[in-house]
């Protein structure tokens, strides 16, 4: 009989080699956290989907989400983007000391690599904050008529940002309109 870490470790692999769609889906967390409990007794709490049980840990939550921007899921790949937007609002909370807690450290040239990457495969409001970075420069060089091209092709996706971006910037050329006051 394998050992009961040896068998949850050969779970857990299982889990990643589904293809990106289905493992980024809530709906295989709650199909594998059952098999997961009954392979591992020795554990004592496996958390519920709502997180019960578990602290939060920002640090933690982001070293999975770029995990999974790595193997080429396109919602983990517009996610860690921005969560390291310096134009989005902060990841855990700003001077925080406990790291488990402290802001993911905004890094706009990363962030326009994951934009770009979700872009590839097509995510359409990657395409409306990829236009943001390119309108602004933040993160890359300014070239406002690629942001107006990525945002055309998002509002042609059904994503209203790409709209209120396109009539932005007609109205106040050379501004970008804060999104989050």
């Amino acid at each position: 009989m394998p050992r009961p870490c040896s068998t949850y470790h050969s779970a857990v692999s299982a889990a990643f080699q589904t293809p990106p769609r289905l493992r980024e889906s809530r709906a295989t967390l709650l199909v594998l956290l059952p098999a997961i409990r009954s392979l591992t007794p020795h554990v004592a709490h496996v958390p519920d989907r709502n997180g019960d049980g578990v602290q939060p840990d920002v640090a933690e939550a982001f070293h999975w989400l770029e995990q999974s921007a790595a193997a080429g899921s396109e919602r983990a790949q517009f996610n860690a983007a921005v969560a390291l937007d310096p134009l989005h609002p902060p990841w855990g909370k700003p001077g925080e000391r406990q790291p488990e807690q402290a802001m993911v450290p905004k890094q706009p040239f990363q962030a326009v690599a994951y934009y770009q990457a979700a872009v590839a495969q097509g995510h359409a409001k990657a395409k409306v904050n990829l236009g943001i970075a390119l309108y602004t420069g933040t993160g890359c060089d300014r070239d406002p008529a690629a942001a107006a091209a990525l945002w055309r092709e998002a509002s042609a996706d059904g994503v209203s940002q790409a709209d209120f971006c396109l009539r932005n910037m007609e109205e106040k050329p050379g501004q970008m309109e804060d999104f989050f006051s």
